[in-house]
Order: C-alpha cells, then structure tokens, then sequence
C-alpha cells in the first residue's frame, strides 16, 4: 500500500546553485531539510579549496555559534555547519591543508586589482600526537587591524569572526 508523502523538489540552478521547495508547511509550523552534498575537491599546491552554494545574502549582525570538526584520524576529518542566527546564509568556504610531515603551511593571498593593496591569510599546523584526554597547553596569536579602513560594517564583522575563533578554542 502506497504511502502519501508531502512533495519536496530539489533542482540544480546554475553556477553549483541548488534551490529546494518543501510544501505544505502548515501555518506556525516547522520542516526540517537535510542536505547531503558530496563532491570530487581538487588540490592546488597543497591546499584545497571547498565552496558549499548555500545562498546570496548576508548574515544577520551575529555570528554562526556552531562549526565542529572530529578527526578520526591524520586522514580524515567530518567538519559540521550548523546555521543559527542566520536570516539567509551566504556562501560557505572551507581551505584545508593536505600536505604531510611534521608542519603543514599554506599561504592564500588576494588582491582586488592591480593598483590596490591585497591582504593574506597563512594556515599553520603542527602534527600533534596527543594522549587521549590530555590537553597540550598553546599559545594562540589573533591580529585584528582595527585601523580606520575597518570602520563600519568591516569591524563588525572582525569582532564577530575573533568571537568564533575564541569560542572554538574550548
């Protein structure tokens, strides 16, 4: 005996977009979408570059509370995104490292356009092998420019993302 089921459509939009319909929703009630994406990444220099379409407006003033990431291994790692405080979420973008030994370094830079300065992000990591339970005390530099250039908007956004930083560290 067939069951009836509420239609949902899930169709490819252009430029890796995706758009989804769920229907009905009844009036003060809820539906809960999950969305399994896997997809073949490319490796540039030891780096690889992930972008997940997820949208084309900006977050709200707040940040996004919860990103988890369990390594099961050297090899392997699961990076969870839960989006709150999010009117309507941007674009996500995920840069990891998959060079072996026992430092991995990668360096992104981007300038706008020619005649105008860029900026750079470095991604350090150290090979750790720790005990199971035992924490290795660090030390864990943020450099924020609090500059006139960051006023506004920008510096809001600096804040929010040091807040992430900080309530990650555990």
């Amino acid at each position: 005996m067939r069951k009836q089921k509420d239609p949902a459509l899930l169709e490819y939009i252009g430029q890796g977009l995706f758009r989804t319909s769920v229907f009905p929703i009844p009036a003060g009630q809820e539906r809960r979408v999950e969305i399994r994406y896997t997809q073949l990444l490319k490796s540039d220099s030891g780096l690889v570059d992930f972008t997940l379409p997820l949208g084309t407006v900006k977050h709200t003033g707040q940040p996004i509370d919860q990103l988890d990431i369990t390594r099961a291994n050297d090899n392997r790692a699961v990076c969870r995104l839960t989006l709150t405080n999010v009117a309507q979420p941007d674009d996500t973008r995920l840069l990891y490292g998959i060079r072996g030994g026992e430092f991995g370094m990668n360096l992104v830079s981007y300038q706008p356009d020619d005649d105008q300065q860029g900026y750079f992000m470095l991604l350090a990591s150290p090979k750790v092998k720790a005990k199971k339970g035992q924490e290795i005390p660090k030390t864990v530099l943020f450099v924020v420019d609090r500059s006139g250039s960051m006023s506004g908007e920008k510096i809001e956004q600096a804040k929010s993302s040091l807040q992430l930083m900080i309530n990650q560290l555990g």
